[in-house]
């Protein structure tokens, strides 16, 4: 029996013609199971899902560390130690006892007749302080409003000592200073309102 090479080339070219078909087919089964039937059934698709993955993945990848620095351990010790002593120093500070009239004495100022108001003020604005440190010690977002509400406390409590209170800006001058309470009361609570809101733009409060 001969080669028949017309009906050689014919098999061949069938075989190859069923070849490229099932593979077209099984190209379609796989675009119409991974892509189209998910968009039909209103679900996202595989390749969606894979898409959304690698997203999620770089997104939490290029997040920056979370972690409490030294200064954020030095704001927390710093506003715990004000309001541990200042708290008490402000409602004892009124009682005309023998132990403060000898100090003020000593200082040569009487002692500041300090009303409910101020004493009310100095340990809200103490306790928000706190507040915004220990928020900013667990990454919280919300310190920055409680840094600038605490600011604010402090600077209405000053305005509102140097006003109201007799002999309160004697008192200061002859104990901590103008220098030192302008510090204190303004310059670094600022700081710290202006680096809680630097660690938020950074993304490490949340």
């Amino acid at each position: 029996m001969g080669f028949n090479l017309t009906t050689h080339t014919w098999t061949a070219a069938k075989a190859n013609f069923e070849i490229d078909t099932l593979n077209d087919y099984l190209a379609i089964l796989l675009y119409y199971t991974l892509v189209k039937q998910p968009e039909l059934a209103g679900k996202p698709s595989k390749l969606e899902k894979e898409e959304k993955m690698r997203q999620e993945s770089k997104a939490v990848s290029e997040q920056p560390e979370r972690r409490r620095t030294l200064w954020i351990w030095v704001i927390l010790a710093w506003m715990l130690f004000g309001a541990i002593i200042g708290i008490p120093s402000i409602w004892l500070v009124s009682y005309d006892t023998s132990y403060y009239d000898t100090i003020f004495s000593q200082l040569g100022v009487p002692v500041p007749q300090i009303g409910f108001d101020f004493k009310l003020m100095g340990t809200v604005a103490a306790v928000i302080n706190l507040a915004a440190a220990w928020a900013l010690f667990m990454l919280r977002a919300h310190a920055v409003k409680l840094f600038a509400l605490g600011l604010v406390m402090t600077i209405v409590m000053q305005a509102y000592s140097l006003t109201m209170i007799p002999n309160y800006l004697d008192y200061i001058r002859a104990t901590t200073g103008l220098v030192f309470v302008f510090i204190g009361g303004l310059i670094v609570p600022t700081i710290m309102l202006l680096y809680a809101m630097r660690l938020r733009r950074q993304g490490v409060l949340l």
